[in-house]
């Protein structure tokens, strides 16, 4: 019950799902996002294992912003107005 949490089960039912229908063409648009998905519930399982985790949430929280501000493109993906300096 470790690595179960809502995106690795959907992920592995997609892929599962996405292998019964490789007869089909059908299977082939199944499985990366089933790929995707699971990969995703993995590593949100095995971060919640790291002692401590919580404390470099807020650190991560920062930098992440910080390097969103630093682009204009990506303050347009993300919708963020350009901060004034100072």
């Amino acid at each position: 019950m470790l690595f179960f949490n809502r995106f690795s089960i959907l992920g592995f039912i997609l892929l599962v799902l996405g292998f019964l229908l490789l007869p089909f063409i059908v299977g082939i648009f199944l499985i990366p996002p089933g790929v995707v998905l699971l990969l995703i519930g993995l590593t949100m399982a095995i971060w919640r294992l790291i002692p401590g985790h919580e404390l470099m949430e807020p650190k991560i929280q920062t930098f992440t912003n910080q390097y969103i501000d630093s682009s204009a493109i990506l303050r347009l993906i993300f919708r963020r107005k350009p901060r004034s300096p100072g």
